[in-house]
């Protein structure tokens, strides 16, 4: 069944693999050298909703079977339960996955399945899996070459997989390097924490700070469901507004964290479209759009807005407080914002209200503790 010019050309593409994800796509065709009469496929397949999630490559499938599966039968697909819970790096065949019997019975044996010469043969191997997605090649058999074949498929996907993990796994560490690399070059904080959420706020990429900082749960935390939110009620509410808006690159927010922990806020839209492959979405676990978040250390970076969000003042309210903080008396303030002694004076009334002061050295004192 094997080949050995096949093997030595499949080999090379492996190692291609880790320097260019995009390589990842050939993988099939270069299987079914090996495995002729097998129609192969590399694929991700969500582990929340048993869909196909991203479709890295496939080879020998008829291609309007092909794009009907990953538009409309992925969902349908009952090996794909058996396959997200199989044993990462064993084989595993079609008949194990789920009995014969009831595949038979489904709309997706008789629409999808047989149509294409009765594929009901073959099985696959898990060769990656992280908290949303689980990395698989598989391969269909017709079932009249499955007594022939489908025991030498299984045996090369068996000796195969140690060195298509090492791949996947070498590829994904140069990948996220990539990434953190690209994503901090858009920054203006110096090494900011990173956190890239899917539009149901479940964590996807993150730099080592921002695993760090989701295990630490202080600022961050997880839920039961596994959605990741915000323990700050105020900037809880921004996330879940972005999560929920319209994905745009003009739509972020900004701001300062409160509670004096000098942590600034930035969020935006990111979509996984850059990409510059389905293989590359998939070993980062970013194929759907959602938030970037970047948590960055700007406590000398306090700003008249910051002081006017976070204390919950209007604009004017925040430029005085922050004139105020910065060393300047109530005349000087007036005269630079050019309005009376007395209007300055009104503002800060209203300021030790809302803020929950009584003089100007709490205030002070309050706003300090937003820049420490």
């Amino acid at each position: 069944m094997q080949d050995t010019t096949a093997y030595d050309a499949l080999i090379n593409r492996l190692f291609e693999t880790t320097l260019d994800t995009a390589a990842w796509e050939d993988i099939p065709r270069l299987l079914e050298a090996l495995a002729p009469g097998v129609r192969t496929q590399v694929f991700g397949i969500d582990s929340q909703d048993r869909g196909v999630n991203i479709a890295t490559g496939a080879w020998g499938y008829d291609p309007y079977y092909a794009d009907a599966f990953t538009t409309h039968y992925s969902h349908q697909n009952p090996w794909a339960k058996s396959f997200t819970t199989a044993e990462i790096g064993k084989p595993i065949s079609a008949g194990e996955m789920y009995p014969e019997a009831d595949l038979l019975r489904t709309e997706f044996y008789h629409d999808w399945v047989r149509p294409q010469e009765d594929i009901r043969g073959g099985g696959g191997i898990i060769l990656d899996r992280t908290k949303r997605t689980n990395l698989l090649i598989g391969g269909n058999i017709r079932q009249r070459d499955r007594d022939r074949i489908e025991a030498d498929w299984l045996a090369l996907l068996a000796r195969l997989a140690p060195l298509m993990r090492h791949a996947w796994t070498l590829g994904r560490t140069l990948a996220t390097a990539r990434l953190e690399r690209d994503l901090l070059a858009a920054q203006p904080a110096v090494d900011p924490t990173l956190i890239l959420l899917d539009i149901e706020r479940r964590p996807g990429f993150t730099n080592m700070r921002g695993a760090r900082m989701l295990e630490a749960g202080d600022i961050l935390r997880h839920a039961p469901d596994g959605r990741v939110s915000f323990r700050d009620d105020q900037a809880q509410r921004r996330l879940a507004a972005l999560s929920r808006s319209r994905p745009t690159p003009y739509r972020a927010a900004d701001f300062l964290l409160p509670g004096g922990r000098g942590q600034r806020v930035r969020m935006s839209h990111f979509d996984p479209a850059g990409i510059s492959s389905p293989a590359l979405a998939l070993m980062l676990d970013i194929s759907r759009p959602g938030v970037l978040v970047v948590l960055s250390d700007d406590r000398n970076d306090l700003s008249p807005r910051d002081v006017a969000v976070t204390l919950g003042l209007t604009g004017a309210e925040g430029e005085v407080a922050f004139a105020l903080y910065s060393g300047r008396g109530t005349d000087e303030i007036a005269q630079a914002r050019g309005v009376g002694p007395g209007t300055v004076r009104n503002q800060l009334k209203s300021i030790f209200v809302k803020t929950g002061t009584g003089r100007q050295s709490e205030l002070v004192s309050l706003i300090a503790a937003l820049a420490r």
